[in-house]
């Protein structure tokens, strides 16, 4: 958002909106440690009008001609783009894939940060460089997506070469349960993952996993008992936290779920 300082327009404040919430924050201001921030109303209709807070700006205007947010903002819509929820170092993430192409073989990769509440390109901040884009009405017939006209420092990547787009499967409680058993003496810790989970909560089949301490994974004990060649994995993240999860890798079992008290 730009706040404009004079009544020629000639410098402006640039603001940048907050995590969850309808404000927005001076970035300049953020830069030196200060909070100053503006909060719109009524969007988008004719009564629309932006609150001030009280903080004054410890920043300098900037001249209006040096922001390259000002240029024509590119919005883009659905096909063009998918979001999904992944993991990134064991916390649950949300990614933005943007296509180029109407094939959706080739797209930038982004990965959504709360502090901005914007996803940046990773291989652009592997560049020291952010391109960011915003979503808007997120789950609504009219969402959208900002990518404010920027050009892009890196190189566009093939969809199918991006790992991150493999679609993991991520469960919850009570959709799994942890458990252990004493095998010839050793203890063993299972991942038992229900596939069977009605609207009764009636846990009837499941898949039985195992720890496998080599690889910090679990193994589906049915699959190893039919394969010795490919491994059906698992793996849990935030052990014994609010954000513990199970990453089901997107692997596809050659067994079949058996009976909960089998």
């Amino acid at each position: 958002m730009i706040l404009y300082f004079d009544d020629g327009r000639k410098f402006c404040y640039d603001y940048i909106r907050r995590e969850s919430e309808d404000k927005y924050q001076c970035c300049e201001c953020k830069n030196l440690k200060k909070y100053v921030h503006a909060t719109p109303f009524n969007q988008k209709c004719e009564n629309e009008y932006l609150e001030l807070c009280s903080r004054k700006h410890i920043c300098k205007p900037k001249e209006t001609s040096s922001l390259t947010v000002l240029k024509s903002n590119k919005i883009i819509k659905k096909p063009k783009y998918e979001i999904s929820e992944g993991l990134s170092n064991g916390n649950l993430a949300k990614r933005l894939i943007l296509f180029l192409d109407d094939e959706r073989k080739i797209c930038y990769n982004y990965l959504f940060e709360k502090l901005n509440n914007c996803f940046k390109c990773i291989a652009c901040l592997r560049l020291k460089k952010t391109i960011r884009a915003v979503l808007y009405n997120p789950g609504t017939d009219v969402e959208y997506l900002d990518l404010f006209a920027k050009e892009h420092f890196c190189e566009p990547k093939e969809y199918q070469l991006l790992p991150i787009l493999k679609k993991s499967e991520i469960i919850k409680k009570p959709k799994y349960d942890l458990t252990e058993t004493i095998s010839k003496r050793i203890l063993v810790k299972h991942l038992v993952v229900f596939v069977d989970n009605n609207d009764d909560d009636e846990k009837k089949l499941c898949y039985d996993y195992y720890r496998d301490n080599s690889v910090k994974k679990y193994k589906c004990c049915g699959c190893k008992s039919l394969t010795k060649e490919k491994s059906t994995m698992a793996a849990i993240f935030n052990l014994n936290s609010e954000k513990e999860c199970v990453d089901l890798l997107g692997y596809q079992h050659f067994c079949e779920p058996q009976n909960i008290n089998h």
